[in-house]
């Protein structure tokens, strides 16, 4: 396997993009669908453990996986998280032969506040003022799946402050601002499908964001699949010990592959 770092060029702390290439050194590698992983953090940090192991647990499964260290603190006033998701994914599929990738195969997988990034990918991939900031057309941008782990979905009751709070700055509590990153209100058909999973127990982002946004995409007929499970602390990552914890959640993963595989029809 082949690890590479990318940069996103014009910022003075530009986001990266670490790239997991599975079977590089063969002369004619597969082509394998590819995973773009968001860790979590509130928008305050990119967590580790969100990361790479997820990155290699999607390149065991037969995905190529690249993992966004996105705009955080004062730099993540919306848009600017979501436009380097956009570069990160533009840049994905315009290197989809160097990559072994199948462009028509690009999944995006968010943690948390990287569930709200993934999520935002996901209803936003066709604003081409946020997409003009990229510097990609929206034609590149929309996800053809999205893997939500315990998202930030909402910023209405259920919202987890210091995600919304970080995200929006001075521009916290109005209401414009409020509705346009409260992404149940965002769903549209042209939604991609998606997979969600979350504890019932959640004490930091309650289990509503991710009940939320599975009614908008049946509302709007967009296939999904949700796993709640009844307890368990929030940021499980793996649900494995080298992650967090042991936990029920970790058959999340093999639950996530199935789904992928079924609608990539591997």
């Amino acid at each position: 396997m082949q690890i590479t770092v990318l940069k996103r060029p014009g910022r003075a702390n530009p986001a990266t993009l670490t790239c997991y290439i599975a079977d590089e050194v063969l002369d004619n590698p597969p082509i394998r669908p590819a995973m773009l992983v968001c860790p979590g953090g509130g928008y305050e940090f990119v967590a580790p453990r969100e990361g790479e192991p997820i990155a290699l647990a999607y390149v065991r499964a037969g995905f190529n996986a690249f993992v966004l260290d996105y705009a955080i603190k004062e730099q993540a006033l919306f848009p600017n998280s979501l436009t380097d998701a956009m570069w990160a994914l533009g840049t994905i599929r315009t290197h989809s032969q160097e990559f072994h990738i199948d462009p028509h195969k690009v999944a995006v997988c968010g943690f948390s506040a990287g569930g709200h990034l993934a999520a935002s990918l996901c209803v936003f991939h066709d604003r081409p003022d946020i997409a003009v900031q990229a510097g990609f057309p929206c034609g590149l941008l929309r996800p053809d799946a999205g893997v939500l782990s315990y998202p930030v979905i909402s910023a209405g009751p259920f919202r987890h402050e210091g995600s919304i709070r970080q995200l929006l700055g001075d521009r916290y509590g109005e209401a414009d601002a409020m509705n346009e990153v409260s992404l149940e209100r965002q769903v549209k058909a042209t939604t991609p499908p998606c997979f969600l999973w979350h504890t019932a127990d959640d004490d930091s982002v309650p289990v509503a964001n991710s009940l939320l946004f599975a009614s908008a995409l049946s509302m709007h007929q967009v296939p999904f699949e949700m796993h709640i499970f009844p307890q368990g602390p929030h940021g499980l990552s793996l649900g494995e010990k080298w992650t967090s914890q042991q936990h029920p959640s970790h058959i999340w993963m093999d639950l996530s592959i199935q789904w992928l595989d079924r609608l990539f029809d591997r």
